[in-house]
């Protein structure tokens, strides 16, 4: 038992079983996840690994171009990248939302 998943990463069974579910049921979503540099990345829910890594495909990274470019600063422009398949390190995940299933809401308006 030692050697299940469950026990490698560190959480009970139980609760362990309910978040990969949960996981699970995400697949194909629409989600932005936020770095820690205020980047914002925007996707289709590919997974996700132990160390907390996310995959997105058809991604595009929206950053805010200016002197007090960040995380809640205010923004002078925008600027949008479309990436394709992304690995986003755990390390650098600040926040991640569910946008949605409809295609639509990946890209967003006026993209």
């Amino acid at each position: 038992m030692a050697d299940s998943p469950e026990a490698k990463a560190g959480g009970s069974g139980v609760d362990s079983l309910r978040a990969k579910a949960k996981l699970r049921g995400l697949l194909g979503s629409a989600l932005r996840v936020t770095l820690s540099d205020g980047r914002a990345v925007t996707g289709r829910y590919q997974c996700m690994d132990e160390h907390l890594n996310v995959i997105l495909r058809e991604a595009s990274e929206r950053r805010g171009i200016g002197a007090r470019a960040g995380v809640g600063a205010g923004v002078e422009s925008v600027q949008v990248r479309h990436l394709g398949l992304v690995m986003l390190p755990g390390k650098h995940v600040v926040r991640v939302e569910v946008k949605g299933r409809d295609p639509l809401e990946v890209a967003g308006p006026g993209t």
